[in-house]
């Protein structure tokens, strides 16, 4: 009986096992950034369209004497939302600017609260609320004037490893909410700023 040298038989081996453990976290690490980028982008996406909402002030009732609240609904002032349009025209330019493959415009929930469920695919919405009660629902805008944003949005991000079986995408979404301030240049506004 000869006995011959088996140095060096495990080497293969555990090169195979080596690469058969590391290649599904490389991938989990690209696909993962890609994640963590997209949602961080729709995050500030929805931060700016809330805060550019909430400048959409509705001067023409201010001048009216009625409460410092949010441009709605168009008018045929042109001071309706502050020369800048009204608050959805605003939101869908925001998204715009920063997604230009985003709808044209934003789904509009008016004085409801925003979905829990949104649909597949790309999109936005929004929806106004009212000082009057800082809560999850916003109170009817007929009985208290509006004067803050919530921003829905959301897409579908393409995984570019397709690592895990069946997970080609992931819906993403982000939301944020904005209200106004009252007063100008840190002055605040004579009279009552908000009729609950």
């Amino acid at each position: 009986m000869t006995i011959t040298s088996q140095r060096g038989q495990i080497l293969p081996v555990f090169c195979l096992l080596l690469t058969l453990l590391l290649l599904p976290v490389a991938g989990l690490a690209v696909d993962g950034g890609v994640l963590l980028s997209s949602h961080a982008s729709l995050v500030g996406a929805a931060e700016a369209a809330a805060e550019d909402a909430a400048q959409a002030v509705n001067v023409t009732a201010i001048e009216r004497g009625s409460a410092f609240q949010l441009c709605t609904v168009p008018d045929a002032s042109p001071t309706c939302g502050n020369g800048i349009g009204t608050v959805g025209q605003v939101v869908a330019e925001s998204v715009r600017a920063t997604s230009p493959d985003s709808p044209a415009s934003c789904i509009d929930y008016g004085i409801n609260p925003l979905p829990g469920t949104i649909p597949p695919g790309q999109g936005c919405a929004f929806a106004v609320m009212s000082n009057c009660h800082r809560g999850l629902r916003p109170l009817s805008v007929s009985t208290s004037p509006a004067d803050g944003v919530a921003v829905v949005i959301w897409q579908t991000v393409k995984l570019p490893l397709l690592i895990f079986p069946g997970w080609t995408s992931i819906e993403l979404h982000a939301t944020a909410t904005a209200w106004m301030e009252h007063g100008f240049d840190s002055q605040p506004l004579t009279g009552e700023a908000v009729r609950c």
